[in-house]
C-alpha cells in the first residue's frame, strides 16, 4: 500500500487494491502528521526531505488564525536552516517566531528562551559577536531568574555565553564563565558528562591564550582521559582534546 498527502487539498491518497483513495485528515492532524515526518527525515540527516514536509505544513498554518501552531513550525523550519548553513533566513525567521511567542506565551516562556538561544547561535555563526553575545546576557539572567543557577538549562546558556566571549578573544572574561559552568556541571551532570569535558576544553583554549600553559595542559590532559573513556579515541571531541593538547605540549 502506497501513501502521500497533497498539501495543495489537505488529502492523503492510498493506493490499495490497484486504485487510488482519497481521505481527509483535519489541518491540524496534518500538520502534526507532517511534523512527524519531517522530525523522522531529520533524524536521518535527510534534511531536505525533513525541510520538504515543513514547507508542506507551513502552507497549512496561519499566523493570524493559529499564531502558536504558526510559530511552532516556523520554528522547526528555522532549525533545518541553521543545520544547512542558511543563517539569515534562519536569523529572519527566528525574529518573527520571537516577536510571536513573546506576545502568545510572554517572554519568559522556555519556548520563547529556546527561540531566542537559537537565535544567538545564529548570530554567533554570523559572526555577530558583540549581538549574539548581549542576546545570550540576557538568556542567563532570565533562566537564572526563572530556573535557578543550577538548572541545566540555565548551565547550557551560562556555557553558551562562555563560547561567545572566547570567540571575541575576551579570553579573561570567558575563563571565569567556564569556571563557574565546569562547577555547576560537575555537580548537576558528572565530571566526565560529555557538556562537562566540552565546558574544560573551552577553558583550556582560554588558558592557551592567554599563556597559562601549565595550567591549560592539566585541563586539557583531564578532557583527553575522559573523552576517551567516555566518548572512545575517535570521536571529535577526544581527536579536538588530543590536538589542543599536544598544541600546549609544544609550548614552554
Amino acid at each position: 500500500m502506497s501513501r502521500f498527502f497533497d498539501p495543495q487539498t489537505g488529502n492523503y491518497w492510498r493506493y490499495d487494491n490497484g486504485q487510488w483513495w482519497s481521505y481527509s485528515y483535519s489541518a491540524e492532524n496534518a500538520i502534526r502528521a507532517l511534523e512527524l515526518a519531517g522530525w523522522s527525515a531529520e533524524r536521518r540527516s535527510h534534511y531536505g526531505d525533513a525541510l520538504q514536509h515543513l514547507r508542506a505544513a507551513e502552507k497549512l498554518t496561519n499566523r493570524q488564525r493559529n499564531p502558536k501552531e504558526w510559530a511552532r513550525i516556523q520554528n522547526a523550519i528555522a532549525n533545518l536552516l541553521l543545520q544547512q548553513g542558511h543563517y539569515p533566513e534562519a536569523e529572519n525567521i527566528w525574529r518573527q517566531v520571537i516577536e510571536t511567542r513573546v506576545v502568545e506565551l510572554g517572554p519568559e516562556d522556555p519556548d520563547t528562551l529556546r527561540s531566542r538561544t537559537a537565535l544567538a547561535a545564529t548570530m554567533d555563526a554570523q559572526g555577530k559577536s558583540a549581538e549574539a553575545e548581549a542576546e545570550n546576557r540576557e538568556i542567563v539572567g532570565m533562566d537564572e531568574k526563572l530556573l535557578g543557577a543550577d538548572d541545566p538549562d540555565t548551565i547550557a546558556s551560562r556555557n553558551n555565553l562562555a563560547e561567545v566571549l572566547r570567540k571575541e578573544g575576551k579570553y579573561s572574561e570567558a575563563e571565569a564563565e567556564y569556571h563557574d559552568v565546569i562547577n555547576r556541571e560537575e555537580k548537576v551532570l558528572g565530571p566526565d558528562h560529555p557538556d562537562t569535558l566540552r565546558s574544560r576544553l573551552g577553558l583550556a583554549e582560554c588558558l592557551l591564550r592567554q599563556d597559562k600553559i601549565q595550567e591549560g595542559k592539566e585541563v586539557a590532559a583531564r578532557v583527553v582521559d575522559g573523552a576517551r573513556k567516555v566518548c572512545g579515541a575517535e570521536h571529535p571531541l577526544t581527536k579536538a582534546a588530543e590536538k589542543l593538547h599536544d598544541d600546549l605540549q609544544g609550548k614552554k
